[in-house]
């Protein structure tokens, strides 16, 4: 398999010194996406979640203090006040679609202001909590193998899309599950605003590490148009335009 972008399929590309020697990150020297090469099988990293190996080696917790979850409350209604900003002009019939929903916390506080919402989420640990502590309808599996038939207003990919291998048959997935006017939502690290040390910025789980242009080039197959981006965090929301 040779070392190729999937962005832009040149196979021109500088290794990058990261400081973390399990994975290699290269720059592609013609777009400048940000990729893991050789990368990994899928059945592999679907066994990864799910199996529940990153939530051990990234110490993911699901027993939480009242206090704890308190500020859990909080930070996620935070969350959606900053989404809803964006959303509220262009919503009608009040559906949320959350891929990587993780613990559900975000999608509880959706579900509290009236939507409704269904969560895809590969970690059986994590869908269960968000299952049995919100009573929220969480999909436990690799968003790619999950059959979903209908359409949503705002779909929401909080810190998954780095997750993903193919992140150009993920996003045009995506698509068919949106109508007219429907939101994307994405958030990823912004590799010009790296919040760790290199080492741990580049995370053996991230496949792909984003800049605000080479994320807007992912989504160029698509016809959207561009609402908003970035800060320390990427946030990239886009509202469909169908022809």
């Amino acid at each position: 398999m040779s070392n190729k972008c999937v962005l832009c399929n040149s196979e021109k590309s500088i290794l990058l010194k990261t400081g973390n020697k399990k994975i290699n990150n290269f720059i592609c020297k013609k777009c400048g996406l940000v990729y893991v090469w050789p990368t990994v099988n899928e059945n592999r990293i679907f066994s990864y979640y799910k199996n529940g190996h990153y939530d051990s080696s990234h110490n993911v917790k699901i027993r939480f203090s009242k206090k704890r979850l308190e500020g859990i409350f909080l930070g996620a209604n935070d969350k959606y006040n900053y989404i809803y900003k964006y959303i509220k002009k262009h919503i009608k019939n009040k559906t949320v679609l959350e891929i990587g929903c993780a613990t559900g916390h975000i999608l509880n506080i959706f579900k509290l202001k009236g939507f409704d919402v269904l969560g895809v989420e590969p970690s059986e640990k994590l869908a269960e909590f968000a299952k049995i502590n919100y009573n929220v309808n969480v999909v436990n599996d690799m968003f790619e193998n999950v059959k979903i038939n209908k359409s949503y207003d705002l779909v929401l990919c909080l810190h998954t899309l780095e997750h993903v291998i193919n992140p150009r048959r993920f996003l045009l997935k995506i698509n068919k599950l949106m109508s007219n006017n429907s939101i994307l939502f994405i958030e990823v690290p912004n590799i010009y605003k790296p919040q760790n040390s290199l080492k741990k910025f580049f995370d053996c789980s991230h496949f792909y590490t984003y800049s605000p242009k080479t994320l807007w080039n992912m989504l160029a197959p698509v016809s959207y148009t561009h609402l908003r981006a970035h800060e320390t965090s990427l946030h990239l929301v886009c509202r469909l335009l169908l022809e």
